[in-house]
């Protein structure tokens, strides 16, 4: 009986150590695949701290090594380089106070350091090795060298004051009158309201409600709160996903705003960095893929055969930036892949803006990468011997700057009767680069002159400390006025104000307005600042709109071919905004514009029309501007 229960008892330890001997295998297993997972992910990961290794290996301090892995992030996220990329290094007997950092064998991140601080630029690599090599004081200022740093710091630096404005409801006030500003979006302030009301109705807010707005100098609206009781408070902020609100503590109302603001800065900053592009790298296949009409980038990804969760991970991440309803039939992505795995995704949104999402190690990024560029200054003279149109594309103006021209001296000129032959026009303006020198688009007029038989007038881009007035004549005044005189471009005056025999009715009738004949489509811009009130068929005026634009002044356009996308009714609109386009709807003999100005309802003739005067700068502002117009003008002779 003995001798059973102990072979027994040894049966059933031999089995236990069996057990564990399988058990420590398969955990030595693990851990050794884990160890091998970890070693390729820090093989296959670069950060921050791996290029702050990378540069202290290769001689820089501690503090220059930090200092310049921050100088590299304006340009390129760390997180994204590979192991084709390559620090580009001085030879051992020089100082080291330049490098570069190859990207994809085409593009470079030089990193310079000046004294104590360092400078960002980007070029090619063929540049950046010349750079490194043959030292920095030579090469420093070429053209070839982008300086990314200063322009970043412009960009940002325009879109971080923010204004706070106390308020109180007082009779008849109203939620959105606090919120809209110049400078807002209805369709944000409609989205910040909507959220709103899912604490509380608007209409039900009471007399004496306290409460506080903050917004950007640019009217843009980044959130509110107002007191509900005596100690919480109804919050509305911007976040990633569009407007939120809750209900908070007052006490910390304020504060988690201003949390806000400081990611919403960062968010910016974000936008506004320039980076080189990841999707150019030569290991990445590239399939350009156009979005069909009726179908979305969801279906998309699905047809080229990508994971749904991916897909699901992938769209989170772009919505954070971009949302895929913007995405238009024809437009075209960018699909990427590594050795036959998805890699990621880019969109162009214009020829300076491209939208990414990538994988990395710890999920999908989203980037938006403004796209280097520089500044080269043209100065044009147009001389009039037949129009201004056709004399300005004659000397090398753009038609994109001709057209904002136009615009600036559309205030004051009638383009249908003051101009002559022999006047003369000038205009000096920005265009736009690659660092390559390849022409990208232009840019912004600096300064235009219009020398005409009774006039001369200087116009001078300065954007005043308010961010509402960009242009002003010689004495700081605003070029803008309510009303435009002309709303429309490149069109010829057909038919003045007053009594003329009607070309459809055939008897003298009183004409209300001046028609502009023009090509059916040519664009027709609102002539001031307000709501729509009328966009339907009205009669004889076919296709029309009517703007209100204050208490006493109103302007109507008819005979259009169609309205721009949005125009309707209570719809705001600036001035120079797209309404419409040129048709011959209605009672008409063919494509024109008629245009009228109603004063207190009743039509007056928009040739004797005379309009206030704009804002005047004045004191520390006026100062400034003197010191820009100057500065503008010495730049132009040395030009």
């Amino acid at each position: 009986m003995v001798y059973r229960i102990y072979k027994k008892k040894s049966y059933f330890i031999k089995i236990l150590i069996l057990i564990n001997i399988i058990f420590l295998l398969y955990i030595s297993y693990s851990n050794a695949e884990k160890l091998n997972k970890a070693k390729d992910i820090e093989k296959n990961s670069f950060n921050e701290e791996t290029l702050m290794r990378v540069l202290r290996s290769a001689g820089l301090n501690e503090k220059d090594s930090y200092l310049a892995t921050k100088s590299f992030k304006l340009a390129y996220p760390p997180e994204v380089l590979t192991e084709s990329s390559y620090l580009i290094l001085p030879f051992a007997e020089r100082k080291f106070n330049s490098f570069a950092i190859n990207i994809d064998g085409i593009d470079a991140v030089l990193i310079a350091k000046v004294g104590d601080n360092f400078r960002t630029f980007i070029t090619s690599t063929q540049y950046a090795q010349k750079v490194v090599e043959n030292g920095l004081d030579y090469f420093i200022e070429n053209e070839n060298l982008l300086e990314i740093e200063n322009h970043i710091g412009e960009q940002v630096k325009n879109n971080t004051n923010f204004i706070e404005e106390d308020i109180i409801f007082n009779k008849r006030d109203t939620l959105l009158g606090f919120l809209y500003v110049p400078g807002s979006k209805r369709k944000e302030i409609s989205s910040a309201i909507k959220s709103f009301a899912t604490q509380l109705n608007p209409s039900k807010i009471t007399l004496g409600t306290k409460g506080k707005i903050i917004r950007t100098n640019t009217g843009k609206l980044i959130g509110f709160y107002l007191k509900s009781s005596k100690n919480k408070s109804i919050l509305t902020y911007l976040s990633s996903t569009g407007y939120e609100s809750v209900i908070a503590q007052s006490k910390n109302a304020e504060d988690i705003i201003k949390n806000n603001i400081e990611s919403y800065v960062q968010k910016d900053k974000k936008f506004n960095s320039t980076r080189i592009s990841l999707l150019n790298s030569p290991q990445l296949k590239k399939k350009k893929i156009k979005i069909t009409k009726g179908n979305n980038l969801f279906n998309v990804l699905i047809n080229e055969k990508i994971d749904s969760k991916k897909i699901g991970n992938l769209l989170n991440s772009l919505q954070k930036i971009y949302s895929p309803k913007k995405i238009r039939p024809e437009q075209e992505i960018i699909l990427a892949y590594d050795k036959n795995n998805f890699f990621g995704l880019s969109i162009e949104i214009n020829e300076l803006v491209e939208i990414q999402v990538i994988k990395t190690t710890s999920g999908f990024k989203e980037y938006i990468f403004k796209k280097p560029v520089k500044k080269i200054f043209l100065l044009k003279d147009i001389n009039i011997q037949n129009s201004l149109y056709e004399d300005s594309l004659a000397v090398g103006l753009p038609q994109e700057v001709l057209i904002d021209m136009v615009r600036l001296f559309s205030y004051s000129i009638d383009f249908q009767r003051d101009i002559r032959r022999e006047n003369l026009f000038t205009v000096y303006y920005e265009f736009l680069l690659n660092y390559k020198g390849e022409e990208l688009m232009p840019g912004n007029i600096i300064y235009a002159n219009a020398n005409l038989d009774s006039n001369n007038l200087d116009i001078f881009r300065y954007e005043s400390l308010q961010g509402d007035h960009k242009y002003f004549n010689s004495e700081g005044e605003s070029i803008r006025k309510t009303l435009m005189k002309t709303p429309i471009d490149g069109a010829r005056l057909s038919s003045r104000f007053g009594k003329r025999r009607h070309p459809v009715l055939g008897f003298t009738k009183m004409h209300k307005g001046v028609d502009f004949a023009a090509k059916k489509g040519t664009p027709i811009y609102a002539a001031g600042d307000g709501v729509i009130e009328r966009a339907n068929v009205y009669g004889g005026y076919g296709k029309y709109i009517r703007i209100k634009h204050n208490s006493q002044y109103k302007t109507a356009y008819a005979h259009l071919y169609k309205f721009a996308r949005s125009i309707k009714k209570g719809k705001s609109v600036k001035q120079g905004q797209i309404i419409g386009y040129v048709g011959s709807t209605g009672r008409s003999t063919g494509p024109h514009l008629h245009y009228e100005i109603l004063f207190n309802n009743k039509q007056i003739n928009p040739q004797k029309l005379k309009l206030p005067e704009g804002r005047k700068l004045k004191g520390e502002e006026l100062g400034e501007f003197i010191k820009i117009k100057e500065s503008i003008i010495e730049q132009m002779e040395k030009n």
